[in-house]
């Protein structure tokens, strides 16, 4: 069923910012404007392998013979219940590229003789053909306990840089819309996360 969607535009006034807007829909429903904004990503070789950093970067995505790359991820949690209908992401920003002139750290094998990182060229599973990560953006939905409640978990996860052979790819800005039906009126709180509980006016 199509429906007609009222956005709240939101102004950014820094360029390492993040913004959040709620519009209330009929029927029960909410929408989610995120906008995030990210650096240029930074290649430290204090260490002799190059580790890429990104400010606003939370977290990383480590996978065997695959690049050390910085990710972000979010956490929601809502009222069990709640259907998140759809999530929308859409890159806002140029999509830039630069050439990488030294060798940056990998994961080392599941069982290496040592933990170092490795050389792409000593790496027997490089594949200079492959985007990695296979895409920009991901989620993951679930339900569990949160301070004793059932409620519904929400996980997003950017991959702001990817890499194709000795090139890596980059944004600075993106915006994710989360779509969400309520069908009940239970509430979590949990300091440790990032909360967010959007309701209908008699929420």
């Amino acid at each position: 069923m199509k429906k007609l969607f009222i956005f709240i535009i939101v102004t950014i006034f820094s360029l390492n910012s993040i913004s959040i807007a709620s519009v209330q829909l009929e029927n029960d429903e909410s929408l989610i404007i995120k906008t995030i904004e990210f650096s240029k990503p930074q290649i430290d070789y204090s260490t002799g392998y190059g580790k890429i950093l990104i400010e606003e970067s939370n977290n990383v995505i480590i996978n065997p013979n695959k690049p050390i790359l910085p990710v972000y991820k979010k956490t929601y949690i809502y009222p069990y219940g709640t259907k998140i209908n759809e999530i929308y992401f859409k890159i806002t920003s140029k999509i830039n590229k630069e050439i990488i002139q030294k060798n940056i750290q990998y994961s080392p094998n599941v069982n290496p003789p040592e933990n170092k990182p490795q050389k792409k060229e000593n790496n027997p599973n490089y594949n200079p053909f492959d985007f990695y990560p296979n895409s920009w953006f991901d989620y993951e939905i679930s339900s569990g306990l949160n301070n004793g409640k059932k409620s519904i978990i929400l996980n997003l996860i950017i991959y702001p840089i990817r890499f194709y052979e000795d090139i890596f790819y980059y944004f600075t800005s993106c915006e994710i819309k989360i779509d969400i039906g309520y069908k009940d009126k239970q509430t979590s709180l949990d300091d440790d996360i990032d909360l967010i509980i959007i309701g209908p006016e008699e929420f």
